[in-house]
């Protein structure tokens, strides 16, 4: 059994099985515990030891456009089952115009226009976006049902198991998409 004194953080660890396609933390700069994938930076983004939330580093985006981005092929699409899971940090809540300027926590894109998908927060919710994929089984917009703090650290689980897209945040559920897509 493990004690921890109150407020103190413990630093999950990342699990590398069979099934793993990344494994990333951050402690060897950008470089994934699966040799095969390939992670990349744009704009300020970077690996840094300060604003850390676990372990000796983390990464960190300070502007419009940064992003950590791999071209590697870690989902398979359709309907392979996959998780995602990671830590996340929104510091503050941005002065948005529209849905698309909130702080983006994990997107892809699949040649722009309607086949983008994004899970951000923003108006402290989160959001799932997903355009048509070519008009078979669009889910526009899906809002999440709990409310955020900025400046907390969340746990992000994106689930899919073939037929729906499920997001928990610290373990608790609070979105359910029915798809056959995947993301």
């Amino acid at each position: 059994e493990i004690v921890v004194d109150p407020g103190e953080e413990i630093e999950p660890e990342v699990v590398v099985n069979e099934f793993t396609t990344a494994a990333l933390d951050f402690e060897n700069g950008m470089v994934d515990k699966i040799p095969t994938t390939t992670w990349n930076s744009t704009g300020t983004a970077q690996v840094q030891n300060t604003n850390k939330i676990f372990g000796n580093n983390s990464f960190e985006t300070k502007a419009l456009g940064d992003s950590l981005y791999t071209d590697s092929n870690i989902l398979t699409g359709s309907s392979t089952p996959f998780t995602i899971e990671f830590y996340a940090l929104v510091r503050n809540n941005a002065s948005v115009s529209n849905f698309f300027n909130g702080y983006a926590l994990l997107s892809q894109n699949r040649g722009g226009g309607d086949s983008d998908q994004h899970l951000l927060v923003q108006d402290k919710k989160s959001y799932l976006y997903r355009g048509s994929n070519g008009g078979s089984n669009p889910f526009p917009i899906q809002r999440g049902y709990k409310t955020l703090n900025y400046n907390e650290i969340y746990k992000y689980t994106l689930t899919y198991d073939g037929a729906s897209l499920r997001l928990f945040i610290n373990d608790e559920l609070d979105i359910v998409v029915g798809t056959n897509n995947g993301w």
